[in-house]
């Protein structure tokens, strides 16, 4: 299996947390897991960021990370 670069990983099996269903893990340092059916504005957002970042170092390879 290749790993690509995503905005965020889809969880199987889901972690379970008292009583929150986490599925997906957004991709970063210190981003969160997140529930797909409870935080899909939030993850919607972090997948706007992502691609803007990936746009950005994509036009500019002098850019560090």
């Amino acid at each position: 299996m290749v790993e690509m670069l995503n905005p965020y990983r889809q969880l199987t099996p889901a972690i379970v947390s008292k009583d929150k269903k986490l599925d997906v893990l957004a991709s970063g340092k210190g981003k969160p897991f997140l529930s797909s059916e409870t935080a899909a504005v939030r993850l919607s957002r972090y997948v706007a960021e992502f691609h803007a970042l990936v746009n950005r170092f994509s036009n500019n390879m002098q850019l560090e990370p």
